[in-house]
């Protein structure tokens, strides 16, 4: 058996936009990554088309942020259509400025995504990738994994050695049924036509989202980019994926469009499930994406769910592998993101039942429940909003073992101003690492020398950020940076509640936030712990 290399940090079995992500995350963050994919090219028509602005900005880390955005076009809003066409419920597309520096939410081509996460990792000398090469097995071995592979055209097989391996393998995922882990089924199960066409008539369409609530056939309409738009048909009870022909699926789009206003691209038939995997971790490997879980589409959450694993898991691997923190830090992959996809599953499915109920008189009881409910909040909701945070981790306390305000909710990103006049998001300007974040003059004098060295030690970072119309030059005692935001989003999220100082995470959760140089204090003592101690971490 050929063997490559046997150094690598980390190997990632499957290349598509999880495992492509996680390579430029884990590669950028200085890790030496071994990618191993059984196709050899990136397949071309659209599988997922909606993300968030948290996936934005992981592609932004990626290095692929503006680029990626030139591919994109912003979510229009949703309309919810009961049985009699009234809109019983409604999502508002967002408005700058945006709390993460990306639009909240957004449709893109897949296709053109993966070629963009494979061309930025190509050009990073510490990522390795064998394309073509179909898994075979993982043997435990001293160092780590040897992870076996072979040629899927000539049945070469190789071996490569990693100390961490990441199964991002998809939903029937090899590795997972080696390690037996079994699925929870969160009891949904439902038939699906996928069909994406080119628009040749942009006056036969709305100009908006709709989700068509009918029992006759329930049906999703989604705005993608350019002229790209998709429609997914509920299969009614008799209706498999042999009887639901090319006749058939003619017949039941024609109701929601004329079919001489589009040029059909592709069209395939799913099982949408709602699955979460028992256990993330195995020794040393871990189940990332849809080989952890699978979503309803009905939220465009799936893909996103996947990217948030990478982003959570990549700084750990990173801290643990440079002996910054223990092993144990790994622990709370699964403890911080198992709870955090279950949920979202659900919310997906809660969405997905109440598109797709069938019985017309159920139908009509959801509508009148849901117009009361928009009578009495007649500003539409913004669907990111729901997604939920951390609640157990690696989360800081303030008093009593309670979770510190806004622990494990995502920080905001500024746009900064340089004192030449350019301007670019905080992440463009801060490195992926612990931040201690303040807005208070009072607070840059907070970190004693104990502090400060253990913030050295792990690699942290001190920023203050002025939100003045004058420029930052004012000097950070910290020995930190001074930056100058533009639009006041860290300004008002911080003095909302008061908060003087705030530490980030390198994936940009909220670690903690402090109002006191006490509080800042406690919180440094208990990340000092969870970094050092399997004990540390903190379950709700």
């Amino acid at each position: 058996m050929s063997r490559i290399e046997t150094d690598f940090d980390v190997a990632v079995v499957g290349y598509g936009p999880v495992g492509a992500t996680a390579a430029n995350l884990l590669a950028r963050m200085g890790l030496k990554v071994v990618v191993l994919e059984r196709e050899t090219d990136i397949y071309d028509k659209p599988r997922a088309i909606g993300g968030d602005h948290e996936f934005f900005r992981v592609m932004q880390w990626c290095g692929i942020g503006d680029q990626f955005a030139k591919h994109t076009v912003a979510y229009r809003g949703s309309d919810y259509l009961g049985v009699d066409g009234e809109v019983i419920r409604s999502y508002a597309a967002p408005l700058p400025p945006y709390p993460l520096g990306w639009p909240p939410s957004f449709l893109f081509l897949q296709p053109e995504l993966e070629r963009m996460l494979r061309a930025a990792a190509e050009r990073r000398d510490n990522v390795t990738t064998f394309l073509g090469y179909r898994w075979t097995g993982l043997e435990k071995v001293a160092a780590g994994y040897d992870v076996m592979a072979e040629h899927t055209a000539t049945g070469e097989p190789i071996v490569a050695r990693a100390k961490y391996v990441l199964a991002c393998d998809g939903a029937s995922s090899p590795i997972r049924t080696q390690l037996d882990i079994p699925l929870d089924d969160l009891q949904f199960d439902e038939t699906w036509a996928v069909i994406d066409a080119w628009l040749l008539d942009r006056d036969a369409v709305p100009d908006r989202n709709i989700q068509y609530c009918w029992p006759k056939r329930p049906a999703s309409y989604i705005i993608g980019p350019g002229t790209l738009r998709r429609w997914e048909l509920k299969l009614l009870p008799g209706e498999d994926r042999e009887s639901f022909d090319e006749t058939a699926l003619a017949d039941a789009l024609s109701a929601y469009v004329d079919l001489k206003a589009i040029n059909l691209w592709r069209t395939a038939v799913y099982r949408f499930h709602a699955l979460v995997a028992r256990r993330w971790r195995h020794g040393n490997v871990f189940l990332v994406g849809d080989s952890a879980h699978q979503t309803p589409p009905f939220l465009g959450q799936g893909l996103c769910s996947g990217i948030r694993d990478v982003a959570n898991l990549a700084w750990k691997l990173a801290m643990v592998v440079r002996g910054r923190a223990a092993p144990s830090l790994l622990d709370s992959y699964e403890l911080e993101r198992e709870p955090q996809t279950r949920r979202l599953v659900e919310l997906a499915k809660e969405a997905g039942i109440v598109i797709g109920e069938l019985d017309e008189q159920a139908a009509r009881d959801r509508d009148a429940r849901l117009l009361v409910t928009r009578s009495n909040a007649p500003q539409a909701t913004q669907r990111h909003r729901a997604i939920p945070g951390i609640q157990a981790g690696i989360l800081g306390s303030s008093g009593d073992n309670i979770f510190s305000n806004d622990a494990g909710s995502l920080c905001v990103q500024p746009l900064l101003k340089s004192v030449g006049g350019q301007v670019a998001l905080f992440d463009e300007v801060i490195d992926l690492k612990f931040v201690i974040a303040i807005a208070s003059d009072d607070a840059q004098y907070w970190l004693d020398e104990e502090d400060a060295e253990f913030w050295t030690d792990i690699g942290g970072t001190f920023v203050k950020i002025r939100s003045d119309t004058t420029e930052a030059d004012a000097v950070c005692p910290a020995g930190g940076s001074v930056v100058l935001e533009t639009e006041g989003v860290f300004r008002d999220f911080m003095s909302s509640q008061g908060y003087a100082a705030l530490v980030m995470r390198p994936d940009r959760y909220v670690y903690g936030t402090a109002r006191t140089r006490a509080e800042l204090k406690r919180l440094l003592l208990t990340l000092r712990f969870q970094l050092d101690e399997s004990s540390s971490i903190q379950e709700s």
